[in-house]
């Protein structure tokens, strides 16, 4: 097949984008091990916390970065770390269990996997606009005009696990 060099050369320069690390992203065990220590940071999870379940989507960055992320964590805390936990909690915006009714309308995503319906415990709901992982200020969904994503934790101090969500609608 004969193409004129132009052509040739857009589809050389098309193959090597889509071929780039950086636009394939780093694989999947790099991606998961790099959202769980984002996680950890975000919410403030003790680094020897115990992590009972995760689940990343999408799984690596692409040409549009990560449209649609929702990644959810589970934790078990010990009873020293979840002692911990609470005395610092309330400085960083964690409030007491039940989520308020005005706080759970605010969510606009279905199938989160943090449990909303605990009572004991604490919970912190908060958004960013955009770019949720990485924001460099969050606000609480109640006080948000529009809520485009949102970072969840719920502790459960009865089961002594904490429950973390980071959703993001574009």
């Amino acid at each position: 097949m004969n193409l004129p060099s132009e052509s040739l050369g857009m589809l050389i320069t098309a193959a090597v984008l889509i071929c780039s690390p950086q636009s394939c992203g780093p694989d999947q065990p790099a991606q998961d091990a790099g959202d769980q220590e984002r996680l950890r940071q975000i919410f403030a999870i003790p680094g020897d916390a115990e992590l009972a379940s995760y689940s990343g989507f999408p799984p690596t960055m692409g040409f549009g970065q990560r449209e649609g992320l929702s990644i959810s964590a589970c934790y078990l805390l010990t009873d020293e770390q979840e002692e911990s936990f609470l005395e610092n909690a309330p400085a960083m915006g964690w409030k007491p269990l039940p989520i308020p009714a005005e706080v759970r309308q605010a969510i606009p995503f279905e199938g989160l996997e943090v449990p909303l319906d605990l009572r004991e415990g604490l919970y912190t709901c908060r958004t960013s606009g955009d770019n949720v992982l990485w924001a460099s200020e969050t606000r609480p969904v109640e006080d948000a005009e529009a809520v485009l994503d949102i970072l969840l934790g719920v502790l459960d101090t009865a089961g002594n696990r904490l429950h973390v969500q980071v959703r993001a609608g574009y």
